[in-house]
């Protein structure tokens, strides 16, 4: 059983699963609020938690927020600031 963890992740790979997971159509962000909410809830998103995690990586107060959820490697909630070029995931663990 994984436990769920937050893992910084290089930004030049997360634009190539961004890109992927827009293709794939197996993006979605708060604007979905219905997929979104469904996703947090079920996978115990700490939202607020990693959101602070994320501004202590970042200069800038800008931080999107996206879900990739393809049955993948690549799932998972992630925090990004491309003015920064940083990013977080985090994964929720598997039973």
């Amino acid at each position: 059983m994984a436990q769920p963890r937050i893992l910084e992740i290089d930004y030049q790979d997360f634009k190539r699963i961004l890109q992927k997971a827009k293709d794939l159509r197996k993006k979605f962000d708060k604007t979905d609020k219905q997929k979104w909410d469904a996703y947090v809830r079920r996978h115990n998103v700490p939202t607020a938690g990693v959101r602070v995690k994320a501004k202590k990586g970042v200069m800038s107060d800008k931080i999107l927020e996206v879900i990739i959820d393809e049955s993948g490697a690549a799932d998972g909630y992630y925090l990004y600031s491309p003015e920064d070029e940083f990013c977080l995931k985090f994964e929720p663990g598997t039973d």
